[in-house]
């Protein structure tokens, strides 16, 4: 359904989402119009499975609505907000904010109501998810074909395979992620589909959100990355496991085991900034996360974000906001000594970076304040030493792929890994030498960090 002279991405995954026979017949019994106005289904689709979300609101940007309605890039004449109200005239009212450039302000909906009968009928889909039987494109109307899905996937990794970067250890990550066989997650759906789904329609809130990622996952079950111009890391492509949240995405991957680096923005920018005082708090065994826990709330997620946006940058009216969310006031949060070290040797190093007009990454790339703003040196010079940190474990595996007692990493979150072994005993074994690799890898670069596992 292509509105324009692009051709529609091969790796648009809205085309490919599946819903029961029954429930694409109300959306049309509900909104007769749509057989007359075909190209709003990709907005329809979106609206009604959200999968780009911020502060519970539904992401509306640009590129995303320009994607929807079949342009590979965004051509000038494109317009949302026409587009918007043609919409909410022809088929389901609804309301967006404004955007701005200036202030970083995505354009989100503000109010959008279904109809009561659209409402029941979602109830009873989210409880349909694994039933195959009845199952038809949402878009297109045509049955659900196991052969087509596998066509989808087939071509959607080879785009993947094609992605390239510069930086020579991000493209070995993103090389071995985007190889890995998708039978893997096929048996996770299989398996531990049901326990995500059940996890999903019992959360307190987010329940749409987190059930239209995995909804999609189901429907295209490849788990792809692509890479960043601002940072060695690399991200989901589309909607993939990682996307859930962290209790949705264990109950998926229920069985397997996740390792992260304990700490590990904080002890690089400790090393990385020479910070003694943090150095020796983490060399006694101490955690930041305990460190912070004083002040009164104990949500590692979001004090995990303030202190991030304190390291890399944030103005202190962002942090203000952040703590006024979690009830801890500013003043109490920036008195911590360690938080004051913290503060005091960022501003430091930033001053460093605008003197020398640049940073050089522990991979030998110099970052240019032509190119990045001082705050994205910081940020990518940390993200670099925490991808040095890990890559002898992605090597590991690539050594160890074919093997009959390798490993697999299923899932790659920046800081950490979610590991596959066949057996408990391999996995025992490749806990221990995975960890004393990176724990002598740490030392050799003077990050007081270790990884820490937990079963899932």
């Amino acid at each position: 359904m292509n509105n324009g002279t692009k051709n529609i991405p091969k790796t648009q995954r809205i085309y490919r989402r599946t819903v029961s026979k029954v429930f694409r017949d109300i959306l049309l019994e509900t909104f007769p119009r749509l057989d007359e106005r075909e190209h709003y289904w990709p907005l329809l689709s979106y609206l009604l499975f959200p999968t780009q979300v911020k502060d519970g609101k539904i992401l509306l940007a640009r590129d995303t609505m320009a994607e929807l309605f079949g342009y590979s890039s965004i051509p000038s004449y494109f317009n949302s907000g026409r587009m918007f109200r043609g919409f909410a005239e022809a088929i389901q009212e609804f309301t967006w904010s404004d955007f701005s450039k200036v202030e970083s302000r995505a354009r989100v909906v503000e109010s959008l109501i279904w109809p009561r009968e659209i409402n029941k009928a979602l109830e009873l889909e989210r409880k349909k998810l694994f039933r195959e039987e009845g199952r038809v494109y949402l878009i297109s109307g045509y049955p659900f074909s196991k052969k087509k899905q596998n066509e989808f996937m087939k071509q959607e990794k080879f785009e993947a395979s094609a992605l390239t970067t510069n930086n020579k250890e991000t493209q070995l990550l993103l090389t071995y992620m985007n190889s890995i066989p998708n039978n893997l997650y096929a048996y996770l759906i299989k398996r531990n589909g049901r326990r995500t789904l059940n996890a999903i329609l019992n959360l307190d809130s987010d329940i749409g959100h987190q059930w239209s990622i995995l909804s999609s996952i189901v429907d295209d079950y490849n788990q792809l990355y692509k890479p960043s111009q601002k940072t060695v890391r690399i991200f989901p492509f589309g909607e993939r496991i990682v996307s859930l949240k962290s209790e949705i995405r264990r109950a998926l991957t229920h069985g397997l085991i996740e390792a992260d680096l304990k700490s590990s923005q904080f002890a690089i920018a400790a090393t990385l900034w020479d910070i003694p005082s943090v150095k020796q708090f983490l060399s006694k065994g101490g955690s930041m996360w305990e460190y912070l826990y004083q002040l009164g709330s104990a949500d590692k997620d979001k004090l995990k974000k303030v202190l991030y946006s304190l390291m890399f940058g944030m103005h202190y009216r962002g942090i203000m906001a952040q703590l006024d969310a979690i009830g801890v006031r500013y003043e109490d949060f920036i008195s911590l000594p360690l938080i004051h070290d913290l503060l005091r040797a960022r501003n430091r190093e930033m001053n460093r970076i605008k003197q020398n007009k640049g940073a050089t990454t522990c991979f030998g790339h110099f970052l240019s304040i032509e190119d990045y703003d001082v705050k994205s040196i910081l940020a990518q010079c940390c993200q670099a030493m925490e991808l040095k940190l890990l890559l002898p474990v992605v090597r590991l595996a690539i050594e160890n792929r074919d093997r009959k007692h390798g490993f697999t990493i299923a899932l790659w979150q920046h800081d950490g890994f979610t590991l596959h072994t066949k057996s408990s005993q391999q996995r025992k074994y490749w806990i221990e030498y995975i960890s004393n690799t990176v724990l002598i890898t740490a030392k050799a670069n003077g990050i007081i960090t270790q990884l820490c596992w937990k079963e899932i």
